[in-house]
């Protein structure tokens, strides 16, 4: 059994009325680790956990129901929880924030507006020189983590026809590596690579 750590939780808000902390190492359940509150809307609780990666989400199932579901104007439900939803996306256009009061009344501010700085990555494979065998040709080139590409291939470099290499290759980092193994008997081939939708 992996040992325990310490961690510390603290959370501000004027109006709540009980806060707690749920995760896998609960089962999700909100009231075995409830908050303390320690005065002006100070929340305070200290847990041992195991050892591991923790991310804020959202306790609604399947993202659809209160207090995921948003008013109108705001898009439907379900909703995206990373970002790698906007993975392969174009960035142009126009971005909306929406925000939803859960609280009784009237509570939490905007101050000062809000902004989004967006730095994109180029999804254009860049192909590596290939190496080659007798019976096969590996072929790597630059990729998006995420992103899905398609080898094609041609023996005739004046041809305008290209034929798919059997598999699509879904990148999990910065390169991505396609083995072609139906080289053997073919004197030269051409390569190109597709990025997938």
């Amino acid at each position: 059994m992996p040992r325990l750590v310490p961690v510390h939780f603290e959370f501000t808000h004027s109006t709540a009325i009980s806060v707690a902390v749920a995760g896998t190492f609960n089962n999700w359940h909100p009231t075995t680790k409830s908050m303390q509150p320690s005065g002006n809307g100070h929340w305070r609780k200290d847990a041992f956990l195991p050892p591991g990666t923790y991310r804020p989400t959202d306790l609604a199932p399947n993202h659809t129901s209160a207090p995921c579901l948003f008013p109108a104007p705001a898009p439907a439900a379900p909703y995206a929880t990373n970002l790698s939803a906007f993975n392969g996306a174009s960035p142009n256009g126009t971005w909306s924030l929406y925000v939803a009061d859960n609280s009784p009344g009237a509570a939490g501010t905007l101050n000062g507006g809000w902004s989004l700085t967006i730095t994109t990555q180029s999804t254009r494979p860049i192909l590596n020189q290939p190496t080659r065998t007798s019976t096969n040709a590996t072929l790597s080139w630059s990729a998006v983590a995420g992103v899905s590409y398609r080898v094609q291939h041609k023996a005739d470099f004046n041809s305008a026809t290209w034929s798919e290499l059997a598999g699509d290759v879904t990148a999990v980092g910065t390169n991505a590596v396609k083995v072609d193994a139906t080289v053997s008997g073919t004197a030269s081939r051409y390569y190109r690579i597709q990025v997938l939708p």
